[in-house]
């Protein structure tokens, strides 16, 4: 198998409004019919699917030339889109750039928040379910392993993630910016993922001491809140207090809207003009969004987030383009590599960048 049929397609927050990346997200579902149907595909030996809140990406390889418009069907005919909107909101990439991409990605280079570390987790599990479904082979093993040695070098050597940037932390401060203190908030997390972690993690490190745990999983809410020292509130019946709470963040992979304008205006009656701090980290969004229009109601969405967040990149603009210079070094290297087994030529040996041994 020639490393020259490598792909990508996909689509993320770079083009992508957040009203399009919720309609192109994937549920668990959806990843798993893509599996199943590319598993039959006789045009594409290995497959790799990265779903993420912000991004929705399938890395391939495939003797096929013109793959892109059978993977662009695939993908169109499995949100009901008509090809031509899909392309619209879809990039394509092969070869070198593909390397060069999952580089920047596995390493946060490439994030909405840049230098977030979520996303290194992402693609490790991504790797280990479609290692689970036997889709990996000899190149997109290798592309994928490399992509995990550039990342740790990355956060390791530059200081793109100095602060230990995560989604959870940033909400937090968000919050210390408009409350101040938080050791006196009471604060519910809605999901039990890694992000409602994070956000645990940061909101015990800021002194806060009154926050719930809510899941549709009762035993991972209560896993989740005992390790924080946090309450649990049943999920059929959380809504119900939404009200007591001045600080909302929400961060499931339901494929619905939680948390309605309806309920949201329920629990600001109850407040009597106090506030309420909502923040949607959710894609699609967990948060009606017409909720920022009721009065004492501050909403934000991953978008904001980012915008917040990125504020002062200017600062670290140069780590930036040290980061991009070192991962195209070494994703040349990987590909130029790939190319000499796959031809079975007998060149010259090149020497890797040694800053990117593992």
């Amino acid at each position: 198998m020639s490393s020259k049929n490598l792909f990508l397609i996909g689509s993320s927050h770079h083009s992508v409004p957040l009203e399009i990346r919720e309609k192109l997200a994937l549920s668990a579902d959806d990843t798993e019919y893509i599996y199943n149907f590319l598993k039959e595909s006789k045009n594409i030996s290995e497959f790799l699917v990265l779903n993420t809140c912000n991004r929705v990406e399938l890395y391939g390889v495939s003797d096929k030339e013109d793959i892109q418009e059978e993977v662009t069907q695939l993908l169109s005919q499995l949100h009901d889109f008509d090809t031509a909107f899909y392309k619209r909101y879809s990039f394509w990439k092969r070869d070198l750039e593909v390397i060069r991409h999952i580089f920047e990605v596995a390493s946060g280079i490439d994030s909405q928040i840049i230098g977030e570390n979520e996303i290194f987790g992402q693609v490790k599990d991504a790797f280990r379910e479609a290692t689970e479904n036997k889709t990996l082979g000899s190149t997109l093993n290798k592309v994928f392993q490399k992509s995990f040695q550039a990342a740790k070098w990355i956060r390791s050597n530059t200081s793109i993630c100095r602060g230990q940037i995560s989604i959870g932390s940033i909400c937090v401060d968000l919050a210390s910016r408009i409350f101040g203190s938080l050791e006196e908030n009471n604060v519910l997390v809605v999901g039990t993922g890694e992000v409602a972690e994070k956000t645990l993690e940061a909101l015990q490190a800021k002194g806060c001491s009154m926050y719930s745990v809510t899941g549709r999983n009762i035993e991972k809410s209560r896993n989740l809140a005992n390790l924080y020292n946090g309450s649990v509130i049943d999920f059929e019946t959380f809504q119900n207090s939404l009200s007591i709470f001045d600080i909302i963040i929400s961060s499931t992979s339901a494929s619905g809207l939680i948390l309605s304008e309806q309920s949201i205006r329920k629990a600001v009656l109850k407040r009597k003009g106090l506030p309420v701090f909502l923040i949607d980290l959710a894609v699609p969004r967990d948060v009606d969004p017409k909720s920022a229009n009721l009065g004492s109601v501050f909403l934000y969405n991953m978008d904001d987030l980012s915008m917040i967040a990125n504020e002062n990149l200017k600062n670290r603009q140069n780590e930036v383009v040290i980061c991009k210079e070192s991962i195209q070094e070494k994703a040349t290297y990987l590909w130029e590599g790939m190319n000499r087994i796959s031809q079975k030529k007998s060149t010259p040996i090149l020497h890797e960048p040694q800053e990117f041994h593992a």
